[in-house]
């Protein structure tokens, strides 16, 4: 099976080519800045081979010092949401909750904070995104294999593209939040499990 950056997040030690997966370089390039001989990411060898192994703490340490962004290592607990193309309404009743939220207003945008956030779920509204069910297949196709809720006032959603659907007329009786903490706590359940 192949590992995935939502793999990592619960890690205390990665191997070259986890760091690889985590900074979307190639192995090799870790192996080289483990390797130079000044400001090199301290690691000791697995085996005989050439790959390393590198503390979490060592690694966070590191990534801050040279501007790398932590994305989910700094406090993998705290579950990522992004609402992709939503009312700005429905992000606000999740301000201040247990989860860190970012809001995407376009299609682009959510591409953008895919890469850069990374989500462990994502909200699409389908009544607001054009070809919803385009971009639910991409979202569920990124590598680090976010949860996807879809939201909107029909029924018609294939659940071949979302993990759950909510209707909106429900959203306000508190059943997205239900859901989405219910998605979320399998995941992370998962994480501890395996």
């Amino acid at each position: 099976m192949q590992r995935t950056v939502n793999d990592l997040v619960m890690r205390d030690s990665f191997t070259t080519g986890e760091v690889a997966l985590l900074w979307n370089v190639a192995p090799r390039t870790v192996t080289k800045v483990t390797d130079r001989a000044y400001d090199a990411l301290p690691s000791y060898r697995i085996g005989g081979g050439l790959d390393r192994r590198m503390p979490r703490d060592t690694l966070v340490t590191f990534m801050k010092t040279h501007g790398i962004p932590l994305m989910r290592l700094e406090d993998p607990l705290v579950p990522r949401i992004l609402f992709a193309c939503t009312n700005k309404a429905v992000v606000e009743e999740f301000s201040g909750d247990a989860f860190i939220v970012r809001f995407a207003e376009t299609v682009l945008a959510t591409g953008i904070a895919l890469q850069l956030f990374w989500p462990a779920l994502v909200v699409l509204d389908y009544d607001f995104c054009p070809d919803a069910d385009a971009v639910s297949r991409e979202v569920r196709a990124y590598p680090t294999h976010p949860i996807v809720v879809g939201i909107g006032m029909g029924q018609h959603v294939g659940y071949e593209n979302v993990d759950s659907f909510v209707n909106k007329k429900l959203i306000a009786d508190g059943l997205l939040r239900v859901d989405l903490i219910r998605l979320l706590a399998k995941r992370y359940e998962n994480k501890k499990g395996g």
